[in-house]
């Protein structure tokens, strides 16, 4: 009866012990929404490959894409409250010149994202000036193509008033490109996007790249721009990149072009748990060869990187498997820890010997009124006058009083020695009161 009782109250209890360990355990379910990009880009692409490795390395996560219109879109998403028709989401694809805030922190580089400056092969457009009074795409309002191209066109003197810019988003760009509806398009993404791809692939000799610059000549207007648009890096197009297809298939560009880019990160909201962000990090550092395999884009993921290059705060979680490697606490700090420990031994080791000298100090003070003490006794045996053992007995009272102060002064200790002190000054008082009343000592 009475185990029936205790296994009928033990039930309750390891019935919520299940469930607490069901809802903390690691391989809790759960589903992370990612803010991608366009329709024909390169990062939804990019975010399906990091959904499939994701689903294989960590099971009990899933990525849900949530298509975006750019960078800004996707930033305001990662907002601990976003706004109601703007979507919310947990991690996003992001170009690293993105106005951020507060809640937003970076996990991962991925890819750059490369300026790609298209035209048709017969136009006379052969740089940024060239734009001025031209039919120009330049991105969707929100993306982070049309801030960038913004900036470039400030640099080289032009603002959006003096092109025919139309907001436009990368497949649509290049649609327009291809009917003649645009003059030129200037898209940001990163190499081999499928709308870029497809206008080129097919039509591949209708169209050429324009290159900013010499690729061997440094301190040009690209390197001026970067001096005011540190979060760009000067790259280059290499040949043949993009295939293309027909007769007079060549592979465009026909030669290295020399351009701009602006990394891609892997952000997401701060408030993500330090081991959800280190895992996560850790799989697609780890599957980086998968993700190659998927999407060339993913050859510049690494963990080696310069947080100061960083336009958000790189997250703990990420932070701490970027430092993985690195020695340990007691590694890194056992020199100076073996030299405190040796100087607090040789510091106890002093702190003894002084405590011993002055002890010793003591002790020879003591032994000061031990002589004194062994004259008058042996000064008794010479059987003195009734004035001499008169003088004695003040002798002996005096004696006793300066011990005890010295003793509370802290100037003596009150060991052994100063007990045999006692008796010893004791006896000899004894003797004198004896001599002084005529009676032998037996007597006392």
């Amino acid at each position: 009866m009475q185990t029936k009782v205790i296994t009928l109250w033990a039930l309750p209890l390891v019935a919520m012990l299940l469930v607490i360990a069901s809802g903390c355990g690691p391989t809790r379910k759960r589903t992370l929404v990612v803010s991608t990009g366009q329709s024909g880009g390169t990062y939804h692409p990019a975010a399906e490959s990091l959904k499939k490795v994701i689903k294989d390395e960590l099971p009990h996560l899933t990525l849900s894409l949530l298509p975006s219109e750019g960078s800004k879109q996707s930033m305001n998403r990662l907002r601990a409250e976003p706004e109601p028709d703007n979507g919310h989401s947990d991690l996003a694809f992001l170009q690293n010149d993105t106005i951020g805030h507060e809640d937003v922190r970076t996990i991962l580089p991925l890819f750059e994202d490369v300026l790609h400056f298209i035209v048709r092969t017969g136009s006379n457009i052969n740089g940024i000036t060239d734009l001025k009074g031209k039919r120009v795409a330049v991105g969707p309002p929100d993306s982070g193509t049309k801030k960038f191209v913004k900036a470039l066109f400030e640099h080289y003197g032009l603002s959006m008033d003096s092109i025919q810019a139309k907001e436009l988003p990368i497949n649509k760009a290049c649609e327009a490109l291809d009917t003649s509806e645009r003059d030129a398009v200037l898209i940001l993404a990163g190499f081999k996007p499928l709308a870029v791809e497809a206008l080129l692939g097919t039509h591949g000799s209708q169209f050429r790249f324009v290159s900013l610059g010499n690729p061997t000549e440094m301190g040009d207007e690209v390197d001026g721009f970067l001096l005011n648009y540190p979060f760009a890096s000067r790259t280059v197009i290499p040949q043949r990149t993009y295939a293309t297809e027909g007769p007079e298939a060549h592979g465009l560009p026909l030669k290295p072009i020399v351009t701009l880019a602006v990394r891609t990160v892997l952000a997401c909201r701060r408030d993500l748990s330090e081991d959800l962000v280190f895992r996560l990090t850790k799989a697609i550092v780890e599957k980086r060869s998968e993700l190659i395999h998927n999407h060339p884009a993913a050859a510049h993921i690494t963990d080696r990187l310069d947080e100061a290059a960083l336009a958000f705060p790189l997250h703990p979680g990420a932070r701490r498997f970027m430092h993985r490697h690195e020695p340990g606490f007691l590694v890194t700090y056992a020199e100076v820890m073996a030299f405190g420990l040796s100087l607090m031994v040789a510091t106890l080791g002093v702190l003894g010997a002084i405590r011993r000298w002055v002890t010793m100090r003591k002790k020879n003070r003591i032994d000061t009124y031990y002589v004194r003490l062994n004259d008058l006794l042996a000064d008794l045996q010479t059987m003195p006058p009734h004035e001499k053992l008169l003088s004695m007995e003040k002798d002996l009272s005096a004696m006793q009083h300066q011990a005890f102060q010295e003793l509370v002064d802290e100037q003596l200790v009150a060991n052994e020695s100063f007990r045999i002190f006692q008796s010893l000054l004791s006896d000899c008082q004894q003797q004198i009161y004896a001599r002084l009343n005529h009676r032998p000592r037996s007597d006392i």
